[in-house]
């Protein structure tokens, strides 16, 4: 969104104070979220097929980081249930052996005990895609896509020990099949050409926990992570991603696939000129 000033839709952090009960219960802190975006009202609409790019590549608990909170990513997908949607689906292509990444994690139970299914990409899940992008032309993508009507980004705000960040705009290399070669030249501007390729319908960035050093992998040293209890939501990733710099005490100009999507006219880096509701 290129606007001097986003839209109170566009772009609403949510949270509660730490001494808030609600802060601490990840479903209560999805609904607040929301209810201040404005709910998914023109986002799912009925019999939509919702594709959530969630993250779950790490085999850690919860409480070690690495992955979505199990709470707030099937809340997320209950939520868009109940706006309608036909399916929805949690998707991630992991790093580490997908079954125990799900199971550690917590995600494959949270997410079929709230009704809902959770994808781990394999090999023959991808097909070739062209990029118009400024530096990649070319990606393999998941099929799946094909057949979605609305793409909901749900990263776990990270550490990274190669672009100091990982939140919307890098969780969303795990929809490419190949995102190895993607570190080896121009990894930042790789990043943001994906961005623009599946220029997701909503960013919902888990900040429940924090994994601030040594990402982006969980940590099983408590002072590698902080706590939170917050979401941040918006339409526009760029945005989003420039808030999500705060958590790891960076500027958004510290992250140089934030300034490069930006000055890509993917959205706004410029923390002046955001409508920032903190709830």
């Amino acid at each position: 969104m290129l606007d001097a000033e986003l839209s109170r839709r566009a772009f609403l952090k949510a949270a509660g104070a730490a001494a808030a009960i609600a802060a601490a219960d990840p479903a209560k802190l999805v609904d607040r979220a929301l209810d201040a975006y404005g709910g998914l009202s023109g986002i799912v609409r009925p019999g939509d097929t919702v594709i959530i790019k969630a993250n779950f590549s790490w085999a850690y608990p919860p409480e070690q980081g690495g992955c979505n909170n199990p709470g707030v990513l099937a809340r997320i997908m209950q939520r868009c249930a109940e706006a309608g949607a036909g399916s929805v689906t949690a998707v991630d292509y992991t790093i580490e052996y997908a079954p125990e990444c799900l199971r550690a994690s917590g995600i494959k139970q949270a997410v079929e005990d709230a009704g809902f299914h959770v994808q781990a990409f394999e090999y023959g899940d991808f097909e070739d895609r062209t990029v118009d992008g400024v530096y990649l032309k070319v990606a393999q993508v998941p099929k799946l896509l094909r057949d979605a009507d609305v793409l909901i980004d749900v990263p776990a705000v990270k550490s990274h020990g190669n672009t100091l960040l990982t939140a919307g705009m890098k969780n969303l290399m795990g929809l490419v099949l190949r995102r190895n070669e993607l570190h080896y030249d121009n990894l930042d501007q790789n990043i943001a050409d994906i961005a623009a390729l599946f220029r997701p319908d909503l960013t919902i960035a888990d900040a429940y926990l924090v994994v601030k050093n040594n990402g982006p992998r969980g940590s099983t040293d408590p002072a590698d992570l902080a706590h939170p209890h917050q979401v941040v939501v918006g339409d526009d990733i760029v945005a989003v991603d420039a808030y999500c710099a705060s958590y790891l005490d960076l500027k958004p100009e510290d992250v140089a696939h934030i300034k490069l999507a930006a000055q890509g006219g993917l959205g706004q880096m410029d923390l002046g000129k955001m409508s920032i509701v903190n709830v």
